[in-house]
């Protein structure tokens, strides 16, 4: 464990606004958070948890605690001729843990390439990208409580997964040390998402050739954050029924939207802030990508703040045109 007063924060999330944590704790290993909870009462209450911070707003000039998760392995938990299950530490960047398992011809994560996420966030979340969630793969999460100051296992069936949620977002009081996952050995290719139907027309690719793919789609639509400070989607895509959408159609005949389960549909959340003007749009050094309109961008020297007032203006634009209300993907602080 480490422990270091008046810390910059703008390195460490990829929105890259300034912001600085009066006190930041590095967690090595399992055994620092009981030492951690010894000298701290109620920690949880005054912390805020951060893994690779491409998930988060920080509007706040300064946070009390920062507690980063820098534990960091993959390793083989069990396996056989057609499964394996695969743990990795809450600390280890989970673009790591997708190459690992795609060198490894284990079928499952290919589809969430690319993904700016520690593996302690990817359960809390639910990340998804292409066709794929965090969810299919889930088999055990397991975290430090620190109410009840115990270790703690949980299955997919503890966290009620859906559309980027699970229940660890009402649980701040957990700390995720690790993650496990079931992958497949037998080719499982999902194709579910345009983009990768048509590039595969016809084909049957393998994970490689998914993952380049996924990696390619990524760098045309998101621009890299060391560059062009941004959270990826911004904003979450809105699920509507079958006869909300049969009214939106009637309204907006080209609206884009995709099937998410047999009697929920989610609408583009990219298209509606696109026809409502907003793509490319700049003020000061807070901006919409001028590549994909669902991703908001620093320039350089953006608050928190005003990436938030830019935010709320596009979803006040795009409740008066379209009468859908948008709902941040990212955690505002």
């Amino acid at each position: 464990m480490k422990i270091k007063n008046n810390v910059s924060l703008r390195d460490k999330h990829t929105l890259h606004c300034e912001c600085y944590a009066e006190t930041f704790i590095d967690i090595d290993e399992e055994d620092d958070l009981i030492l951690l909870d010894r000298n701290f009462s109620e920690i949880y209450k005054k912390a805020f948890f951060i893994g690779e911070g491409s998930d988060i707003l920080i509007t706040k000039n300064s946070l009390p605690l920062v507690i980063h998760c820098n534990i960091n392995f993959i390793k083989i938990v069990e396996e056989d001729l057609n499964k394996v299950i695969v743990s990795a530490g809450g600390g280890t960047k989970w673009d790591d843990l997708v190459d690992y398992c795609v060198n490894n011809n284990w079928w499952g994560v290919e589809n969430l390439s690319g993904i700016p996420s520690s593996c302690a966030v990817a359960p809390i979340q639910n990340i998804g990208a292409y066709g794929a969630e965090f969810a299919e793969v889930a088999y055990r999460i397991y975290g430090y409580n620190f109410e009840t100051h115990k270790f703690e296992i949980f299955t997919p069936n503890d966290l009620s997964f859906s559309y980027r949620k699970s229940k660890l977002q009402q649980m701040p009081e957990i700390f995720i040390t690790k993650i496990e996952i079931l992958l497949n050995k037998n080719p499982q290719p999902n194709l579910s998402y345009k983009d990768l139907k048509n590039k595969f027309l016809d084909k049957n690719p393998s994970l490689k050739e998914i993952r380049n793919t996924v990696l390619e789609i990524r760098d045309n639509k998101i621009p890299n954050p060391d560059k062009i400070g941004n959270a990826g989607s911004f904003f979450k895509n809105p699920i509507c029924s079958k006869n909300e959408l049969e009214i939106l159609t009637k309204k907006f005949p080209d609206i884009c939207f995709f099937q998410y389960s047999d009697d929920k549909f989610k609408i583009s959340a990219a298209w509606l802030i696109e026809k409502a003007g907003w793509k490319g749009y700049r003020e000061g050094d807070a901006g919409v990508s001028t590549s994909h309109s669902l991703i908001l961008v620093n320039y350089g020297n953006a608050t928190g703040q005003d990436i938030l007032n830019l935010a709320n203006k596009i979803i006040d634009s795009v409740k008066n045109i379209f009468d859908i209300k948008l709902e941040p993907e990212v955690k505002i602080l």
